[in-house]
Parts: structure tokens; C-alpha cells; sequence
């Protein structure tokens, strides 16, 4: 088998066949040359493609990235990098692992496609590629990804939401009834609110201001908010000229802008959701879900991918995770590999950590805040610290994990209410952090009367054997 290597948006040709095997995988999107290319534009790390022929015919089709951040970043000559680094097998933007193969491929024949790819990655890359890792690799792959000094990784699970439903009210019975109320009542208030005009799998987006909330939206998970690179709006117009990808979405009604969007792909088993983006209201990004979970009913579709990451919050709405693998390659090295092999967590497949290693400080504040979201008590006290302190808004103090665990309780059991927390600023020193938030809270009175309050949420966190912990909680009412 040959492997013809390609660089999206390099300016060297495509191989021959490769947007029609690939469309005849029935792969997402993604894959096309034209998305491979859009992606690679604002990519800060170079991509690869490469098809693999037997008899003159495709194969097999892979694309990955060189994990590297190049010197001269997103303006170095696209293909080129720096510095050494490891080769990553996923598609770019997405939580699809980087490989497709012909049906009628066997296990020997896809571990010989994938060596012939693995070799040209090396022979390409030289001494710039320390190693390859197949990221998002399940069981039905272990075969022939596996090998002689292959090892593998347990890496954070893909949650998977099955449809089993006949309807939404069919859904919301299903849930558990704190559960139920909360979110049925969410549905219900955003569609109801006239500033907002709900979208349910619409085909075009506005590419400037998708551009925009996505950056918006990964900027706050990141400490180094200034070294987030968009998505370019060439890229979402490629999307809007794509079958097989579509938007939900909330517009504002005035403006005609959107605020929130879920981008959703077509695929064999289903749909995956990839690109999110949102202006900071955590409950529209909450309802994103429930409004996928509604056409997903209607339509008739089996399953929705909502990808790695948050999985306590997503398991809420009813998703199940489904165990992946990273497959490192350490025969492809210059020298034998002793040491774990690390996964850096500037990375766009950060996510895909092995659990056990313990959480940079992002990792752990979004685990603390859709604990919260979700109102799940035993993933919230996991990221506080026993001796924590916590200000309310009233003034009173709560201190130590039991009075913590008995407070949250009673407040997890109350439905009725909700909290936008828009990030402001993040310190990070050494292993203390502190995150300060905009927070719009409502709820209902004994009466059951809304009211609403603002305050400033200040969250500081020590990182105490490795693992970050919150120490301190002050609630500021405005």
C-alpha cells in the first residue's frame, strides 16, 4: 500500500478520489477538502491528509494535526513547523477520530493502511514528528491500531445521547423530577421569550458573528485568553455550503444577530455536535441541548454525539458515555520512548486527557460550574476543599465540607432556580487562581414570585497535590 500525503491549504494538489471516498464513508463533512482547507487557514498547527491506495484504488483516508505551536504562529507557511512535536490522527474541529476505511478492508489490511500512513507522516515530517497518537479510537479499532510497543490510554469518554423518546413530554417524564421541572421550564421560557428567535436546524449561520462567539466561547475556558485564534468566517461559509451540516441557534430578534449556536453534523450513526459559540448566557447554551434533544425526536434520529467533556452535565439531559482511546505510536520514534507520553494541554485535544492525571486549573472550574449547572452534589464537592469557606450573598459564611455539603443539598433540590455567570477576569499564579464572574441569578420567593438579583462572584482555588480545589467562595450582591 502507498500513502499520498497532502497540507489543506498548502497549495498542492488533493489526491485524486479523496472527496469521493470520503463521501462515499458517509463521513461528515469535516473530511471534504475544501473544510480540511478552511480549517487549516486558522489553524496555529499544521494539517495533513493523506489517502492510502492499494491497486491504485482508496483504501483508507486519514488527517491529523503536527501538535505544535509554530514560532511565527498562524502566519507560518501552512505545513511548517518550528519545533518538534506529536502527530495527532482526529479531524480539526471536531470529535472525530482521524480514520476511515474502505468495507471491505480487514483487520490486516486497515493496520497495513495505517502503517503505510504513519510511515509517510515520518518520512514527511522527519524529525519534527516526535511520535503519532490516534486520538478517539474505540474497541472495534483495537486490532489493528494496536501492536508490538503500542501502548494506549483510557482518555475522557464521548458522551452519547440515545434516542428513546416519542416525545419531549415523553423526554421530561423521563428525567428526574428536580430535573424535569428545570429544564422543562427552561424550554419553556426561552421559547417564549419575545427578544429571542429560536432555530432548529437551520442550514446558514452568519459567518462573521459565528466567528465571533466561537472565540468568545473558548476564550473562556483558557488562561490565555489573548492566544485563542477564531475560527475564520471562511470557514462557517464553507459550512453554510455544505449538505450535511446545520445550526441551532438563538438570534436576537432586534438585531437579527446570533447570540448562541450548536453547530450539528450528519453522520452514519446519527449526528455529532462540534463548534459551539456563545455571547455568556449559560442558560441558552443549556437549552441548545434540549432543542437538538427536540428535533432529534421528531426526525426520527437514533443518536446524538455531544463529545468529551462535562460529562456529569450531560449526562443530566440523559447521554451515557462511551469509553475512547488514545493510541500512542512509540515505534515511530527516533528513540525508544520510556516515559508517559504526555498530552500537551494547549492542544485542541486537551479534552482528551487521560482522567487520571490530575486537571489543569480551566479543567477544574468547568467541572465546578457544571457540577453546578447540573446540580449534581457529589461532582461539586469533588472540586471543593474540605476546609473551604464560602460568603453569601446574605452575609452569612458556610465553613468546612459539611456545612458546604448540607447547604448545597437543600439548594440542588430547589428547581426553580437559575444562574448566568458571565467570566470576567482569571488570575493564575503558581497554584493559585482566582475567577471572578458576572452573575444574574433568579429565582422564585415563598410566594412564587420571581425576582432577580446581580452580583459579583469571586472563586479562588488552590492546587493542593496536583489537583486544583476551590478554598474560597465570595458572593457579592450589586
Amino acid at each position: 500500500m502507498r500513502a499520498e500525503l497532502f497540507t489543506p491549504g498548502g497549495g498542492g494538489p488533493v489526491p485524486d478520489g479523496w472527496d469521493a471516498f470520503v463521501r462515499d464513508r458517509r463521513a461528515c463533512v469535516l473530511w471534504e477538502a475544501g473544510l480540511l482547507e478552511a480549517a487549516a487557514w486558522g489553524s496555529l498547527r499544521p494539517v495533513f491528509a493523506g489517502l492510502v491506495r492499494e491497486a491504485g484504488e482508496p483504501v483508507a483516508a486519514f488527517c491529523g494535526r503536527l501538535g505544535v505551536r509554530p514560532v511565527a504562529l498562524r502566519f507560518r507557511p501552512p505545513g511548517r513547523a518550528a519545533v518538534p512535536g506529536w502527530f495527532q490522527v482526529h479531524v480539526p474541529n471536531s470529535f472525530s477520530p482521524g480514520r476511515l476505511y474502505a468495507p471491505g478492508l480487514d483487520t490486516a489490511g486497515r493496520r497495513a493502511a495505517t502503517r503505510a500512513f504513519e510511515r509517510e507522516v515520518r518520512r514527511r515530517l522527519g524529525p519534527r514528528c516526535l511520535g503519532i497518537l490516534h486520538l478517539d479510537a474505540d474497541t472495534s479499532e483495537l486490532a489493528h491500531l494496536g501492536g508490538p510497543l503500542r501502548w494506549r490510554r483510557a482518555t475522557a469518554p464521548n458522551a452519547v445521547l440515545h434516542n428513546r423518546w416519542e416525545s419531549m413530554d415523553a423526554y421530561f417524564a423521563d428525567l428526574p423530577r428536580g430535573r424535569r421541572r428545570r429544564l422543562s421550564a427552561l424550554h419553556g421560557r426561552v421559547g417564549a421569550d419575545p427578544e429571542l428567535v429560536v432555530e432548529s436546524a437551520v442550514p446558514v449561520i452568519d459567518p462573521v458573528h459565528a466567528s465571533r462567539l466561537d472565540q468568545l466561547t473558548r476564550m473562556k475556558h483558557t488562561d490565555r485568553p489573548s492566544r485563542v485564534v477564531p475560527l475564520l468566517p471562511a470557514y462557517f461559509d464553507r459550512l453554510n455550503r455544505s449538505p450535511g451540516a446545520s445550526y441551532f441557534a438563538h438570534r436576537d430578534r432586534s438585531s437579527g444577530r446570533p447570540v448562541s449556536f450548536d453547530l450539528v453534523l450528519d453522520a452514519p450513526g446519527g449526528w455529532l455536535t462540534t463548534v459551539t459559540g456563545s455571547d455568556g448566557g449559560r442558560d441558552l447554551y443549556l437549552d441548545l441541548y434540549l432543542r437538538e434533544i427536540d428535533r432529534l425526536i421528531a426526525t426520527g434520529v437514533p443518536a446524538v454525539e455531544l463529545g468529551p467533556g462535562m460529562r456529569r452535565l450531560k449526562e443530566s439531559f440523559g447521554a451515557t458515555a462511551v469509553p475512547a482511546t488514545r493510541w500512542p505510536s512509540p515505534s515511530d520514534l527516533s528513540r525508544p520512548l520510556r516515559a508517559p507520553l504526555p498530552v500537551h494541554p494547549s492542544t485542541p485535544t486537551a479534552h482528551l486527557m487521560t482522567e487520571s492525571r490530575p486537571m489543569d486549573f480551566t479543567t477544574a472550574l468547568d467541572h465546578h460550574l457544571a457540577a453546578i449547572d447540573a446540580r449534581d452534589l457529589e461532582a461539586y464537592m469533588a472540586t471543593v476543599h474540605d476546609q473551604a469557606t464560602i460568603v453569601l450573598p446574605g452575609g452569612g459564611t458556610l465553613t468546612g465540607s459539611d456545612a458546604i455539603r448540607a447547604f448545597h443539598r437543600k439548594w440542588f433540590d430547589d428547581p426553580d432556580w437559575t444562574m448566568t455567570a458571565t467570566r470576567t477576569r482569571t488570575v493564575l499564579h503558581q497554584d493559585t487562581a482566582v475567577a471572578v464572574f458576572d452573575v444574574e441569578y433568579r429565582d422564585l420567593d415563598g410566594d412564587g414570585r420571581p425576582y432577580g438579583m446581580r452580583q459579583v462572584l469571586g472563586l479562588v482555588f488552590a492546587r493542593i497535590d496536583g489537583n486544583w480545589l476551590l478554598v474560597h467562595d465570595q458572593n457579592t450582591v450589586l
